[in-house]
């Protein structure tokens, strides 16, 4: 364990985080049967190890701390295999949801000092326990220790060289065939670069839909690019009148006005949806919602209208957020005044089978987002 970091106990566990700027470390140390496990998390697999929930090693190293200490809304267990099981509620709505992921450290290998530690603590509390008895058999009592001590140290010490030359020969094998790398080198090179190679992305103007079934809900402006809600406070949805073309494409939305005085919390979606959600009042009244895909701007992520993300910072007036799409890969990344929010993927079965348009629903009366052209 690191000597320097602070020591969380869970149940027969300690536990350390040792947070970088590009990885969190986990090791966690069961005293009751003296075995280590630990896990390295890098930053470009926090999304997807906590099934979106924390989106960075910052916000996933917070929502630990906050479990081992006690917060209110979130708890953790290790199960004796080495496996974390972390739970948080979030009020969604009016209904609170439940949230999960787990993480499977690994076993690490057997630390012979440790384990030496450990079982002489448990020796000297015996050796406590026998004080009581007769001079005698204390005395008979710490030589048997004492001998017990000895051979079992070195035998550990033994078996701990022999690991080491064996590593160390393994070591050696591996570095004598190094001469054989280089001419695997460029092909390995080469596929990559083919996968990751630049877009060209596909120039588009988008305007709201001044003949969709909600159209009486919103007034349009500014050549239709300005869309401000009318009606009292109530979920409605609008589409773009254009699709999204093929391949890769974007588009921003500035909110203008995205509350009303009276709230606190702003409340907006912008996103993309199939044409098959243009006929009803809003998505939230879709159970599934199956092939959309919103940026929430009180903080949350939804994906066929089920949250999938913690909740981050709320957007507010005057904000401009992008939704990029590639409709190859369906592949989907929002970006909040050009800083990146998060990537997330499409239903294949969705994307491949229908076209897509930009699409924003709003709530408070007065609400009012525009189209940015590029």
């Amino acid at each position: 364990m690191d000597s320097n970091a602070k020591i969380y106990k869970s149940n027969e566990f300690e536990v350390t985080l040792h947070k970088t700027d590009k990885s969190l470390s986990i090791k966690a140390f069961n005293t009751a049967i003296s075995k280590s496990y630990s896990i390295k998390i890098l930053q470009k697999a926090v999304n997807g190890i906590t099934n979106g929930i924390f989106s960075d090693i910052q916000s996933l190293h917070e929502g630990l701390i906050e479990a081992f200490e006690g917060g209110k809304e979130v708890s953790i267990l290790i199960t004796k295999e080495g496996k974390f099981i972390y739970t948080c509620l979030a009020l969604i709505g009016k209904t609170k949801r439940e949230f999960t992921f787990d993480i499977q450290l690994e076993e690490s290998s057997s630390d012979p000092l440790k384990k030496l530690e450990t079982k002489l603590d448990k020796l000297s509390a015996k050796v406590l326990a026998l004080e009581q008895s007769t001079v005698n058999q204390t005395e008979i009592l710490g030589i048997y220790i004492t001998k017990q001590i000895e051979q079992m140290l070195n035998e550990r010490l033994d078996s701990f060289e022999l690991k080491i030359e064996k590593k160390l020969l393994d070591f050696e094998t591996k570095l004598a065939s190094l001469s054989q790398i280089p001419q695997y080198i460029p092909q390995y090179i080469k596929q990559p670069i083919e996968i990751i190679q630049p877009k060209q992305e596909t120039p588009m103007k988008f305007t709201f839909d001044h003949a969709t079934v909600n159209r009486t809900n919103f007034t349009l402006s500014n050549k239709n690019k300005t869309a401000t809600k009318t009606n009292m406070d109530s979920y409605v949805k609008l589409f773009a009148r254009e699709p999204l073309k093929e391949g890769l494409c974007s588009f921003s939305v500035k909110l203008e006005v995205c509350c009303d005085k009276s709230s606190k919390n702003p409340w907006g979606l912008i996103g993309i949806a199939p044409p098959t959600y243009a006929q009803t009042a809003h998505l939230t009244s879709n159970e599934t919602a199956g092939g959309t895909w919103f940026y929430g701007v009180n903080g949350y992520i939804f994906k066929n209208n089920i949250t999938i993300s913690s909740k981050l910072e709320a957007s507010k007036n005057g904000d401009i957020i992008t939704v990029k799409i590639d409709m190859e890969r369906g592949v989907i990344i929002v970006m909040k005044n050009n800083v990146h929010i998060c990537t997330g993927d499409l239903e294949k079965e969705y994307f491949e089978a229908h076209e897509y348009f930009p699409c924003i629903e709003l709530f408070h009366g007065g609400s009012k987002v525009t189209f940015v052209d590029k």
